[in-house]
């Protein structure tokens, strides 16, 4: 993996970017951008808390129902 870059993990009932080099694991908050590699490619989604669970939506505002968790990610 390049500089920055992590895996998208799961912790304490949030999202974090985990494993960067010489980065601290990240919690997410609600609206927060980032960068995931899915099906060969860099995917810039958003993460959002409804209230009752978190959702990956893209630039369109489309929810991702791909599972994103474990796959390579950067801010």
């Amino acid at each position: 993996m390049a500089t920055g870059e992590g895996v998208l993990g799961y912790g304490s009932g949030r999202y974090k970017l985990v494993g960067r080099t010489g980065l601290a694991d990240e919690y997410l908050h609600n609206g927060d951008g980032l960068e995931v590699r899915s099906r060969g490619r860099w995917l810039r989604v958003w993460v959002y808390f409804d209230g009752q669970g978190w959702r990956f939506e893209d630039e369109r505002g489309q929810v991702i129902e791909a599972d994103l968790l474990g796959q390579p990610a950067r801010r």
